[in-house]
């Protein structure tokens, strides 16, 4: 957005920690061990919405985690609401 400054409003956001959780890793350490490709800054970032994962990315962690990105990303409130 031009002149936007800060975080931009989500208008999506992810849901890796919950579907992380209902496949049995409790732990974000337990969790990065079995994605092997991403650290726990960055997967930390992608369970709190501060940034999204990339397309490729997700689609990594669905197959990992034997779900579909739909089950990862799902649209958040209203822009601007």
């Amino acid at each position: 957005m031009p002149g936007f400054k800060g975080r931009c409003p989500a208008r999506y956001e992810t849901r890796i920690r919950e579907v992380r959780r209902a496949k049995g890793f409790e732990t974000m350490r337990e969790f990065v061990a079995h994605l092997k490709y991403f650290s726990e800054p960055e997967v930390s970032r992608w369970e709190t919405n501060e940034v999204m994962p990339s397309l490729d990315s997700a689609a990594y962690i669905a197959e990992r985690l034997g779900c579909k990105i739909d089950d990862l990303v799902v649209r958040a409130r209203k822009f601007g609401r």
